[in-house]
């Protein structure tokens, strides 16, 4: 005998299943579909076994939770079609992980239903290259108790959150490869817990905030192929934590900071395709020993595709 809760939880999750066509057979959905842990309406999420089933499905094991779903973790499992507006019902889920599926119909990408407001209990939420779409200035403005927010490689637009200074618990946030737009916020500078940042791919415009250098533990700061126009803020030079910092391909201007020379846990500074940069590359840079992008196996800082940069290693050709 299956409880309100399991059955109610075992309906939300095959109406998922149906529609993202996980009942067609492929390498991926092999395991939802065969064996001791497949999805089927014969079995009942979160029972006793053998009737439990539902790979990629935690359930809370605390006695009297039976039914209440914790996290649904299904990358890579070859889903199409579209994500079920009921997967909002689950609003016990700490962790949501749909990376690597192709939720589209036809070609035509699915948007991420509204209702993913709801699940304001996540802490992990992981929709990388998906092929989903949807304002993301909107759609994750109430999930404040994420550490982790990977939208990568997808064809979400809008601006980043107007609330993103409230995600204090945010470890890691990639938007990599998507149309977002408008200024990055000053508001990230809240974010004290931030390792990676990751906005690249994007079409950001404006310039990169001084106030990021309160990120006193961020260790990635990748803003490649936007639109940012500003100069380069010294006070970046305070994020000594630092082991990658890529602001190439925009239209930044002005000198490259010596005081960078600080950054020394740098393995990766890419500067290159900012054709408004100048003068010469700072002699302090040398202090970089970390730095371990090659050519012709001499280290070098990759700044030198900006032409009135100079100071380049000898023969270095972009």
């Amino acid at each position: 005998m299956f409880t309100p809760k399991q059955t109610a939880a075992s309906a939300i999750l095959l109406a998922f299943y149906n529609a993202a066509n996980a009942g067609v057979a492929s390498a991926g959905t092999t395991d939802l579909n065969t064996g001791a842990n497949q999805w089927s309406a014969t079995n009942c999420v979160c029972a006793p076994a053998p009737a439990s089933a539902f790979a990629g499905v935690e359930c809370n094991p605390a006695s009297g939770q039976s039914g209440v779903i914790l996290g649904l973790s299904l990358p890579n499992k070859g889903l199409t079609g579209s994500i079920a507006a009921d997967l909002s019902k689950l609003t016990d889920l700490t962790v949501l992980n749909l990376a690597g599926n192709s939720f589209s119909t036809n070609g035509v990408a699915s948007t991420l239903p509204a209702g993913i407001t709801a699940l304001t209990k996540l802490s992990a939420l992981s929709l990388s290259g998906s092929t989903l779409t949807g304002n993301a200035s909107t759609l994750f403005s109430k999930l404040t108790l994420l550490t982790t927010l990977d939208i990568s490689f997808n064809k979400f637009a809008g601006a980043l959150p107007a609330q993103i200074s409230t995600f204090t618990k945010l470890k890691s946030l990639d938007t990599r490869s998507n149309t977002l737009y408008g200024t990055i916020s000053a508001g990230l500078s809240k974010l004290s817990s931030l390792l990676y940042l990751d906005l690249s791919y994007n079409v950001f415009s404006g310039g990169v905030p001084s106030e990021l250098s309160a990120l006193s533990n961020l260790e990635t700061l990748n803003f490649e192929q936007n639109a940012l126009d500003s100069t380069i803020p010294s006070a970046l030079a305070s994020l000594t934590k630092l082991t990658v910092l890529d602001l190439s391909f925009n239209t930044i201007t002005g000198a490259i900071p010596a005081t960078f020379s600080s950054l020394t846990n740098l393995v990766n500074l890419d500067l290159d395709n900012n054709a408004g940069l100048n003068g010469a590359l700072p002699e302090e840079l040398t202090a970089l020993t970390k730095i371990t992008t090659l050519y012709a196996g001499v280290p070098f800082l990759d700044v030198f595709c900006n032409t009135q940069v100079t100071g380049g290693p000898e023969g270095y050709m972009c």
